[in-house]
């Protein structure tokens, strides 16, 4: 017959593994939402204030690279780029219209922090695609498929040049993008509806 310290003794073991299980449970947890627990949506405020801050120390007030030429349209395949909170940005994307005032991180860097330029193996040299996420730029961004055709948009880079664009089109779709605007800005909601405005470029 089993002593109550021979019971407590088998059951220590299994204390220990539902404790251990808890823990590591819990570690996820912490891990998939940031420091501190934060979501996505938070760290994303949280770095974008934090890059903007530092941007506005290290951007001149003009332009200091004179980019190529391809086909009468500027060469943005490789843009200046500076690291910022461990994330490479190549400027600050502007829309008075809606509000939108956001740094823009190089390919390759998580549009659910900071809007991101894409870039795909058959990209034209001239074009730019900007993908963000609805809460950036205080909820600005959410507003993409809503700018009005003639709305004024502004990509300053790193260096100090400021390209400026209108918007000519805008919209919310499925599947893949198939067209030519020198700017477009989208982002995905959670049942996969792209929001979209396409742009041309003025300067």
């Amino acid at each position: 017959m089993a002593t109550g310290s021979s019971r407590k003794r088998r059951l220590l073991p299994e204390v220990l593994i539902c404790v251990g299980i808890a823990v590591i449970a819990a570690a996820g947890v912490i891990y998939a939402n940031g420091p501190a627990g934060m979501n996505s949506e938070d760290r994303s405020a949280e770095l974008v204030e934090k890059i903007e801050g530092d941007l506005s120390q290290v951007v001149p007030s003009s332009g200091l690279v004179e980019y190529g030429q391809v086909s009468g349209q500027a060469d943005l395949s490789e843009l200046p780029q500076v690291e910022l909170e461990g994330i490479n940005i190549i400027g600050q994307l502007r829309c008075e219209a809606i509000g939108l005032d956001v740094p823009v991180a190089a390919d390759g860097e998580d549009p659910a922090l900071v809007p991101t330029r894409e870039i795909t193996a058959d990209a034209d040299a001239w074009r730019m695609v900007i993908r963000g996420s609805s809460y950036q730029g205080s909820g600005a961004f959410a507003n993409v498929d809503g700018m009005m055709a003639g709305s004024d948009v502004a990509l300053q880079l790193v260096d100090g040049t400021t390209i400026s664009y209108v918007v000519v089109s805008q919209g919310v779709m499925n599947g893949e993008f198939n067209d030519s605007y020198d700017l477009l800005m989208y982002y995905e909601d959670t049942v996969g509806q792209k929001h979209w405005a396409g742009c041309s470029r003025v300067s």
